[in-house]
């Protein structure tokens, strides 16, 4: 492989034409995935139906992925990664935390707008985690390093240190946010009073998130006072010892 550079990034570009016929191959089968999953789930979905769609044999897929919940995985992780990347522009761009809060959330909804689908995988994912229906440990150690990215930020923007425990709690609430708007189209508005709806709901969820904050801050400690670490993605399920 060598190293290609566009738009300021170093991008990995295969140079044989085995790497590249690989390469076509592994979209392929990524992107039959990704239908796949929208359409039935990660419970429903077959390697054989991802297979057929692709228009590849099954014994292909396997040369490239192990199994049904590895190619979930990859599809998820990159969903993640574009908008862990949307999210970090925020770091810097704020004049305030409730600004900063704000702009998390227009980033994530210029994300669910940009790429519903990958938005609704990646709640899929999330809800899966949450309710230990499957073990993922690449999306779990993203959705970490997400909610560590937008700890970062509250912290940047925050008066006075917080407990560990008791932000992540805040991050789990500010990122509800932005799911909450596939529960207000889930109800069966038509789009624009969704629309409508969600950001009504939003702008007093980010008021309550705010408001979590300087109250932490104000106490200089969370409820109780004792400072606690957050065992890895808080909120969602540990695995299993």
């Amino acid at each position: 492989m060598n190293l290609s550079m566009t738009t300021g990034e170093q991008v990995l570009t295969p140079r044989t034409r085995r790497e590249r016929r690989a390469a076509r191959t592994s979209r392929r089968l990524l992107e039959s995935a990704r239908h796949v999953f929208l359409e039935r789930g990660l419970a429903g979905a077959t390697i054989e139906e991802i297979t057929e769609r692709a228009d590849l044999g099954k014994g292909t897929f396997y040369i490239y992925f192990s199994s049904k919940v590895a190619i979930f995985e990859s599809v998820v992780a990159s969903c993640l990664e574009e908008l862990m990347a949307q999210v970090r522009e925020v770091e810097n761009s704020a004049a305030d935390l409730r600004t900063a809060l704000a702009k998390v959330v227009e980033a994530e909804s210029a994300y669910r707008e940009r790429d519903p689908g990958g938005f609704r995988l990646i709640v899929l994912a999330r809800s899966l985690l949450l309710l230990n229906e499957a073990e993922l440990p690449e999306v779990r150690s993203l959705f970490d390093r997400y909610f560590a990215t937008l700890e970062r930020i509250i912290r940047r923007y925050a008066r006075a240190p917080m407990d560990p425990a008791y932000l992540r709690r805040v991050v789990i609430m500010l990122t509800n946010i932005s799911s909450g708007y596939l529960s207000c189209t889930a109800l069966g508005p038509a789009a624009d009073e969704a629309g409508v709806a969600y950001t009504r709901v939003a702008e007093v969820m980010l008021d309550a998130v705010r408001d979590l904050v300087d109250s932490a801050q104000d106490q200089n400690a969370a409820p109780g006072g004792e400072v606690v670490s957050p065992s890895p993605t808080a909120c969602l399920p540990e695995e299993p010892v």
